[in-house]
């Protein structure tokens, strides 16, 4: 899969007369925060279990992390509880900083109101 991607790459580059670092230029920015919010071992199940609600909307995930939308399109939360501390990391990514740290204040919010 990554030969094909770098082959793809490269043959779109050649058709374009742009330089790589031109069009790394050009992409949209993102930027990311990350928490890591203390979950002990005994609650963090029930805790994603409670945020795994399948009415809650989610994007799609991968292994036992979780990853939510954010306000815009390019806006995400990813939750993934640690596999050797009692710790869930919320990693939000946004186009500017705010937004991000807004998202990541968000669930780290949920998360602490959920173990209680």
């Amino acid at each position: 899969d990554g030969l094909l991607a770098a082959l793809r790459l490269a043959e779109a580059l050649a058709r374009s007369d742009s330089s790589l670092a031109e069009v790394a230029h050009s992409l949209p920015g993102v930027l990311q925060v990350k928490l890591e919010v203390p979950c002990s071992w005994e609650k963090r199940a029930a805790v994603m279990q409670v945020l795994n609600d399948p009415h809650r909307p989610r994007l799609q995930g991968f292994g036992d992390g979780l990853v939510f939308g954010g306000s815009s399109a390019n806006a995400r939360t990813v939750l993934l509880p640690l596999s050797d501390k009692p710790s869930i990391i919320v990693l939000s990514e946004a186009e500017d900083e705010a937004a991000a740290q807004r998202n990541a204040a968000e669930w780290e919010a949920i998360l602490l109101a959920t173990q209680t």
